[in-house]
């Protein structure tokens, strides 16, 4: 009689495992249509963006001063930082625009904090900066750059203000 109980017992917490898990897959389906059917596709993207900034401080080696020393610029880097940023930067404005545009065109449904127009800027969020960010890898695997040497640049030229 003890077996019965056991297994009857084990079958149904599979079964809620399994309808559990069904239920996440809905929900996942559910919000990559509302995201406007990209969702899925902008978070490979990122994953891949990442696989090849990461490919880049890789063939790129950069080592950042010790603690409490300051990176040094010379013009042989700031030259390369330069032109990485220069091109990049249409890259951004782009964003920045198609931003706006998003915000202006779901300005009312973004107050009411409607649930499929968040998804949707989400969606639109991870797109754009998906393009920029492979802009900005492409710039730097053109001028020999890693992305840590680039943040590191970026860093002491543009400092974080001072806490108020």
């Amino acid at each position: 009689m003890n077996k019965k109980w056991v297994i009857g017992g084990v079958l149904g917490v599979v079964g809620l495992v399994v309808v559990g898990l069904l239920g996440l897959v809905a929900l996942g389906v559910w919000a990559d249509r509302d995201m406007g059917g990209s969702g899925v596709d902008a978070l490979m993207d990122s994953q891949a963006l990442t696989q090849r900034f990461a490919e880049l401080n890789t063939r790129y080696p950069f080592t950042p001063p010790p603690a409490g020393q300051g990176l040094k610029l010379d013009e042989a880097r700031l030259e390369p930082y330069l032109a990485v940023r220069e091109a990049t930067l249409p890259a951004y404005d782009v964003l920045a625009k198609e931003s706006v545009d998003f915000v202006q065109k779901h300005s009312a449904a973004l107050d009411r904090r409607d649930s499929r127009t968040l998804l949707k800027a989400a969606g639109a969020s991870l797109r754009m900066m998906g393009k920029a960010q492979a802009v900005l890898a492409t710039n730097l695997d053109a001028q020999r750059m890693s992305p840590l040497e680039f943040q590191a640049i970026t860093a002491v030229l543009y400092p974080p203000p001072p806490p108020a």
